[in-house]
Order: C-alpha cells, then sequence, then structure tokens
C-alpha cells in the first residue's frame, strides 16, 4: 500500500471519529462584511474532540458572534496537523475565528505559513495555536493583523487552561480590546511547550485574556532554534509577544 493510500485511510477515520465524537449545535451569527480565505493544506488534518472544541486549518469561522465587516485569511500548512481533545479547547494552524458571543467590529487579517508543524491542545478549555486570530467570548473593535511564518515547529499545550502559541493573536474570557493590534513572528525549529493547569508557552504573539485593552500594541518577534517550556500549574515561558491578562 502506498504511503499516500495509508495517509489517506488514516484521514478518514481521523474525521469518521471527530463526526461521531460531535453533537450539532445551531450557533447563529451575525456577520456583515466582506471575508476572504485562501487556504493550502498538504497531509493535513484538524481534529476536534470534545463539547464546543475546536481545531482549524486556515478559514475564517464565526459561531455565535458579532461580525461587521472585512475579514481575510492566508494560510498555507504542509504535512501539519492541529488536535483539539477536551471541553472548549481550541488549536489552530492560522486562520481566524471569533466564537461564544463574541462582538467583533472592524478589519481582521491573517497570514501563516507553516510547515511540518503542529499545534496540539490536550485539556478542558486548552488552547493551541500557530499563527492565527482568535476571539472568544469578547469584544473587539477595530484592525487586528498577525502574519506568522513557522518552519519545522510546534506548539503544545496539555493541561486544563494551558495555552501555547507561536505567534498569532488570541483574545479570550471577555476581554474588551478597542484599537490596532499587529502582530509579526518568524520561528525556524522553535517550539512552544506549556504542561499543567494554567501553564503558558509563547514565542511572539498577542494574548489578551479577561482583561481590557484601549489602543494600539505591535510584536514583532524572530526566533531561530530556540524554544519557550513550561512545566507546572501557573507556570509561564515566553520568547517576545505581548501577554495581556
Amino acid at each position: 500500500m502506498s504511503k499516500s493510500s495509508k495517509f489517506s485511510i488514516l484521514l478518514t477515520a481521523i474525521v469518521l471519529l471527530a463526526f461521531s465524537t460531535h453533537p450539532a449545535y445551531a450557533q447563529q451569527s451575525d456577520v456583515r462584511g466582506q471575508l476572504f480565505d485562501t487556504t493550502t493544506a498538504t497531509n493535513s488534518a484538524a481534529l476536534a474532540i470534545g463539547s464546543r472544541a475546536s481545531a482549524g486549518i486556515g478559514g475564517i469561522a464565526f459561531a455565535n458572534s458579532k461580525f461587521n465587516g472585512t475579514a481575510i485569511s492566508t494560510t498555507t500548512a504542509v504535512n501539519s496537523a492541529a488536535l483539539a481533545i477536551g471541553n472548549d479547547s481550541s488549536a489552530r494552524l492560522g486562520g481566524i475565528e471569533a466564537k461564544g458571543g463574541s462582538d467583533v467590529a472592524g478589519k481582521l487579517t491573517d497570514t501563516a505559513t507553516v510547515t511540518n508543524s503542529a499545534a496540539l491542545a490536550i485539556g478542558s478549555g486548552a488552547n493551541a495555536n500557530i499563527g492565527g486570530i482568535s476571539v472568544a467570548d469578547s469584544k473587539f473593535n477595530g484592525t487586528a493583523t498577525s502574519t506568522t511564518t513557522a518552519v519545522n515547529s510546534a506548539a503544545l499545550a496539555i493541561g486544563n487552561g494551558a495555552s501555547a502559541g507561536l505567534g498569532g493573536i488570541v483574545e479570550q474570557n471577555g476581554s474588551d480590546v478597542n484599537g490596532t493590534i499587529t502582530e509579526t513572528t518568524t520561528v525556524t525549529n522553535s517550539a512552544a511547550l506549556a504542561i499543567g493547569s494554567g501553564a503558558s508557552a509563547n514565542i511572539g504573539g498577542i494574548t489578551v485574556a479577561n482583561s481590557k485593552f484601549n489602543g494600539t500594541a505591535t510584536s514583532t518577534t524572530t526566533s531561530v532554534n530556540s524554544a519557550a517550556l513550561s512545566i507546572g500549574n501557573q507556570a509561564s515561558a515566553h520568547i517576545g509577544g505581548i501577554a495581556i491578562k
């Protein structure tokens, strides 16, 4: 059996497992503006297991949220997987998502290129991302831009409420962000790892959690052969980036 055939069988099994695990939820969003997305994924799989768990490679998703105008996402992923296991867990490779009653008004742009990279989140409320923009149960008013390039890089979060990220923008837990957020991250042969309840590890990226932020945050991070490691409850490790929580 060829390698591609084996991967196709495995991917089919994963998809069937994911569909058999999730009940259908009707969540209505109010989306007004323009949405663009370009996603190229090769030998890549997104798997979400758990109540309200979400996993994505690229794409634009709004669940039970308001959005007014323009979201642009471009994602290229090669041999990459996003895996989320646990209630309310989330794993993403690029892409844009708003969920949990979020109110997003203006523009959101994301460009992520990932190669041989995986984002893995295991645990209730765990979050792992490589690039991407996520707004969960929060308000965001105007303009967020994220550009992330990751090569042979992995973000791994294991533990309830654990988070790990390579670049990207995350706003969550009832945050209220008003103005411009910009982020650029380039990572090569780099990994962010967080193990423990509430542990966090990040290389670059901007995170706003359970906080208010009024105007302008800019982060630029370049990391080569670097790792951020966090082990222990509420432990934190980061290389560059901005965290408000």
